[in-house]
């Protein structure tokens, strides 16, 4: 009861900076950042170690204005510093009882440290994006992850129930646990959705429709966006979340970018070694306000965003992002050194190709080879055999070639591919790519 009591504070604080003005904002992240960093040199070994290294003062930091100066990490120092047992604040370790687990998606899986106080704030962010698209406490969700969370003192009552499905299970039996829920929300990533939609759409039969449902975990395309709004009657809301710092950004009733958390966190598009111009490309750096047995300060996250133009027409004075675009290791490098994202190329082969029948994979800079699935087809057909297989290849390369400019291209017929996901991608890039 009483970490309900909590928590339920905490959502009503959190839901009431939605609509701080800029300069109670700007104020409240000088506060959280200067505390934040004083607290990790002070009692995290690897900051004070690095920071040293690097010749930074943490004492000489004011509040935002100072953001820059804070030296960059990334995964690969975050890994090497836990395995020393640099990256847990002093105690931390002992008083906390809770870990989120990474992907490994970047190629370093990660035990995240958490104390219950941070546990409550994430459970508290997650809520006031639910709250911002009409979330009750009578309405019940259906969450796909493979380990249940914890519940709180309502759902224990009864109220405000949360069905755990774990997407490990047959598909089969997560369809029927689904349609017995019969929930208001449904909450899972895009690659347990297509999977789920595509059970339903096999057994055919009526379901209840959702209120909302919630996409996080990965990248959602405009393909599978498409498809939960044929299927669910919902448009989908996109979140974007990392299990090292939390819920970092959402999408309104608009749809029109993602609203940052500002109050919790802080998020530079960085390019050419400063902030991204509006509409620019950059990578996604993520500072967390708020945790202290694990701080993540400046934490290059390996995401490629695109910086937003102007205020969201839905009025809420947060920052936002223009989109999310996907992993920089799974973007591809051309000719003329333009870097093209996955959303860029997973929705341009959307016109010929279904996701999940293709992997499309960079050899060398003007090389490229397509990969096939023996059930791909182009997407508007769905009959036809050597005609179709000769007619669909020529499509292809056609459509290949306006994204890709003039380059080589082969193409195979392989498979069938697993579902595509945090850890299996339909890009495999083999250049190493950087954006400074």
């Amino acid at each position: 009861m009483i970490e309900t009591v909590r928590t339920w504070t905490l959502l009503r604080q959190l839901r009431s900076s939605v609509n701080l003005s800029p300069t109670r904002l700007r104020l409240l992240q000088d506060t959280l950042l200067q505390t934040a960093v004083i607290h990790a040199y002070e009692n995290v070994p690897f900051y004070r170690r690095f920071w040293d290294a690097q010749g930074f003062d943490a004492r000489s930091v004011q509040g935002i204005q100072d953001l820059a100066r804070i030296p960059i990490i990334n995964s690969r120092i975050v890994r090497e510093a836990t395995e020393r047992g640099e990256f847990v604040a002093r105690n931390g370790e002992a008083a906390s009882h809770n870990f989120l687990y990474t992907t490994g998606s970047s190629g370093f899986p990660l035990a995240v440290c958490r104390r219950a106080e941070e546990v409550r704030l994430w459970q508290a962010g997650g809520l006031r994006t639910y709250f911002e698209h009409g979330f009750r406490w009578h309405h019940k969700k259906v969450q796909f992850a493979t380990q249940p969370g914890v519940s709180h003192f309502l759902q224990r009552m009864g109220i405000s129930r949360t069905t755990w499905i774990s997407p490990e299970l047959p598909t089969e039996e997560q369809r029927k646990i689904f349609l017995e829920t019969k929930a208001d929300w449904v909450i899972a990533t895009p690659t347990v959705l297509r999977r789920l939609i595509k059970a339903l759409m096999a057994t055919g039969g009526r379901f209840k429709q959702p209120r909302a449902v919630i996409c996080q975990g990965e990248l959602l395309d405009a393909e599978t966006r498409k498809t939960i709004e044929c299927v669910f009657g919902s448009t989908p809301v996109d979140l974007y979340t990392l299990t090292e710092v939390g819920y970092v950004a959402w999408q309104c009733e608009r749809r029109e970018g993602l609203h940052v958390n500002a109050d919790t966190h802080l998020v530079e598009i960085v390019r050419d070694g400063g902030a991204a111009r509006p509409n620019q490309l950059g990578k996604v750096v993520v500072t967390d306000l708020r945790n202290r047995t694990m701080p993540f300060l400046r934490y290059d996250t390996g995401d490629l965003a695109i910086a937003a133009t102007g205020p969201c027409p839905c009025g809420r004075p947060l920052p936002r992002l223009a989109s999310i675009e996907g992993r920089l290791r799974t973007s591809i490098l051309l000719n003329d050194g333009q870097i093209l994202t996955t959303r860029a190329i997973v929705d341009h082969l959307a016109g010929v190709l279904r996701l999940n029948e293709y992997r499309l994979h960079q050899e060398i800079t003007g090389r490229f080879r397509l990969e096939l699935s023996r059930a791909a087809t182009l997407a508007d057909e769905t009959h036809g055999h050597e005609q179709t297989e000769a007619r669909s290849r020529d499509v292809i390369l056609r459509h290949l070639r306006k994204l890709l400019g003039d380059v080589e291209i082969s193409i195979e017929t392989v498979g069938p591919f697993p579902e595509c996901g945090e850890k299996t991608h339909p890009i495999v890039a083999n250049i190493p790519l950087s954006i400074s």
